[in-house]
């Protein structure tokens, strides 16, 4: 295992999940993704492209700050369970004399 304070520090820890990675799950997803999208632009004029365009960076704004809140939350959650297990130590402690 490495060091977490060192990826950290240099910008090489990631939190992205393995699946994009290329598990074949992911890959059929993308593919149908990309080929719909191609499909869709080439029915439309480029007029008609701006609003499936506008459209989909509104949807990447929206999953993005979600995930973020996730992430934020998720670590939040980490950490105070954390604490919480540092808290009850004493409980493994053997008084001194017993």
């Amino acid at each position: 295992m490495g060091n977490v304070l060192e990826a950290f520090a240099t910008g090489n820890l990631t939190v992205e999940p393995a699946i994009y990675e290329g598990s074949e799950e992911y890959n059929k997803a993308r593919e149908l993704y990309c080929s719909l999208g191609e499909e869709l632009h080439a029915k439309l004029n480029a007029e008609e492209r701006e609003l499936p365009d506008r459209y989909t960076d509104a949807h990447l704004e929206e999953s993005y700050l979600y995930s973020m809140d996730r992430f934020v939350t998720g670590y939040r959650l980490g950490v105070l369970m954390m604490m919480e297990v540092f808290n009850g130590r004493e409980a493994f402690m053997q008084k001194e004399g017993a």
